[in-house]
């Protein structure tokens, strides 16, 4: 899925730039989100359950590979948990990722999930996200598919760390 975004991205941007340009010069691209996705719930009811989500955003800086110098890419860990601490509805497929940064937006799929001591919680896990700095405070969303009812749920104001 990541290579086909990025091969999406890299012919969008030869189009334009030796097919609209003028000059030497690249105009600089932007994506809008999806309004649809932006204006989400940050807590939403599935089988009669309340369900809100945390989220940890991290780039790694520990100095290993010296081609990683500029740090590893943005990796994600989402929780979603009950409001009440009953369990979790069960057959959920949760799969869906989306990370907004200004008009940037980083569309994934999980490619973990944690396990939980509690059975009131889900944890997915997603990496190789965009170098995106330190500091910036990102929208989170996930879909949640429930039989055939999709959900979106998210977390807003989500800060990029980083670890040495």
């Amino acid at each position: 899925m990541k290579k086909n975004i990025y091969l999406i991205t890299l012919i969008s941007i030869l189009i334009v730039v030796f097919g609209c340009s003028d000059n030497n010069s690249i105009p600089p691209v932007a994506s809008t989100p999806p309004p649809d996705l932006i204006d989400v719930p940050e807590q939403i009811v599935i089988d009669e359950t309340e369900i809100t989500m945390s989220s940890y955003l991290w780039r790694d800086f520990m100095p290993t590979i010296p081609e990683y110098e500029d740090g590893q890419k943005l990796a994600a860990v989402i929780e979603m948990e009950t409001v009440d601490n009953s369990d979790f509805p069960g057959g959920l497929i949760i799969e869906k990722l989306w990370l907004f940064n200004k008009d940037e937006v980083w569309e994934t799929t999980f490619s973990e999930s944690g396990q939980s001591n509690k059975t009131s919680r889900i944890i997915k896990s997603a990496r190789g996200g965009p170098r995106w700095d330190i500091g910036s405070e990102v929208v989170v969303v996930v879909q949640i598919i429930d039989n055939d009812q999709i959900y979106y749920l998210k977390e807003t104001g989500v800060e990029i760390y980083r670890t040495d």
